[in-house]
């Protein structure tokens, strides 16, 4: 949302040093995002049927979104595999690629809860117009629930 919504706020007007965007698990993401990579991850001859069946859920008009780098400063945060912020382009067409991915969706997506300022500075981090990217190494299911657990305790 916060992708589209940069652009409606270009459109009306608002200058680019007025707002400063941080999107945590990016599903958007140009350097991988769901929305923006999956369709062209797929063979060309399963793309359309992808999208009609998106497009009967409900949310094919998101498929091919992409965060804008060139509107609003962004700083964007990825975990390795997490499938919905870093979902694998159509050069890595492995199976563990693949697997990685799907239990990305429902795990490492969740990891951003429990990240440690140390884990957050580790990341390494890329520029491409107004937008930096910073990709997280995945800590491992262990060490955040460690790190939430802590926080109940």
């Amino acid at each position: 949302m916060a992708s589209l919504a940069e652009q409606q706020l270009a459109d009306d007007g608002i200058p680019s040093d007025a707002l400063r965007f941080v999107l945590i698990g990016d599903t958007a993401s140009a350097e991988g995002g769901f929305l923006s990579t999956f369709i062209g991850s797929l063979p060309t001859e399963d793309q359309s049927g992808a999208i009609e069946i998106a497009d009967v859920l409900g949310f094919g008009n998101l498929l091919g979104a992409t965060t804008p780098d060139n509107l609003y400063p962004t700083d964007v945060y990825t975990i390795t595999n997490d499938g919905w912020a870093d979902w694998p382009s159509n050069i890595d067409t492995s199976l563990t690629a693949d697997y990685l991915a799907y239990n990305g969706m429902s795990l490492e997506h969740l990891e951003y809860l429990g990240l440690t300022p140390e884990m957050i500075s580790s990341a390494s981090q890329a520029v491409e117009g107004l937008t930096t990217y910073f990709t997280i190494a995945d800590p491992g299911l262990e060490a955040v629930l460690t790190t939430v657990s802590n926080l109940f305790s």
